[in-house]
């Protein structure tokens, strides 16, 4: 069973539709790819979706039979708790973690400050290029506070 866990968070209408098309489509094709990616190396892949669109189907239908496909509704901003439910669940092993998606800098970032907290030992990346936010200002990585999660690394 594989150790590393891609996190793909918030990928739903209800969020994208506030892009426009162009930038839609960008930002669903970087994280098909990243999700395509995660199949070729066999590892585990989580959709985290707040509404109950879930998951567009550009992105979930990609899994097909994928036996190490996991979809979850987050139960707060954060989907931390998530994801540990989805491990403890399915006795997933961890050694590693990659985030990417939607509200960079609320859910994606938030999900991966707590998954450093509920997985010490684990590596923790976020896939900035496969991230977006509907801030109106272009957000800045570099303004973040990581605080005590300086595990959390931008890749």
């Amino acid at each position: 069973m594989p150790a590393n866990s891609l996190i793909i968070i918030d990928m739903e209408h209800a969020f994208l539709r506030a892009f426009n098309p162009h930038r839609r489509q960008r930002l669903i094709d970087k994280v098909s790819r990243e999700f395509e990616r995660a199949v070729q190396r066999g590892d585990n892949i989580i959709l985290l979706y707040s509404t109950q669109w879930q998951t567009i189907s550009e992105i979930a239908d990609k899994g097909g039979d994928y036996q190490c496909l996991h979809k979850r509704r987050k139960s707060d901003q954060s989907g931390a708790k998530d994801v540990f439910a989805v491990t403890q669940e399915q006795s997933l092993p961890v050694e590693s973690f990659r985030l990417c998606g939607v509200h960079s800098d609320l859910c994606v970032l938030n999900t991966a400050v707590n998954l450093t907290v509920l997985f010490p030992s684990a590596k923790v990346e976020v896939i900035k290029d496969a991230c977006d936010t509907h801030n109106d200002a272009k957000y800045k990585w570099s303004d973040y506070d990581f605080g005590q999660a300086r595990r959390v690394h931008l890749i």
